[in-house]
């Protein structure tokens, strides 16, 4: 497999050649679940996304460690 990029005029340039184990590897690392927690083990305390309360009128944040917490829970009642 090749990998290509594509410039804003259109044209494609070769970049480099994927062998397929390293694809087949890299699909099995790249889980957005697998991301999420390694994120979460850099930034913990850190806000990871924030969502706005309307009853309250303010903007609630959820750190890193409370989303990755909360991929688990979905993921394991998958």
């Amino acid at each position: 497999m090749h990998l290509y990029i594509w410039n804003r005029v259109g044209s494609q340039k070769f970049i480099q050649t994927i062998r397929p184990a390293k694809i087949e590897n890299m699909l099995n690392n790249l889980h957005l679940s697998r991301l999420v927690h390694e994120q979460a083990k850099i930034y913990q305390e850190r806000p990871a996304l924030s969502y706005r309360d309307y009853d309250r009128n303010c903007w609630i944040s959820v750190t890193w460690r409370k989303f990755a917490a909360m991929v688990s829970s979905v993921s394991h009642s998958l």
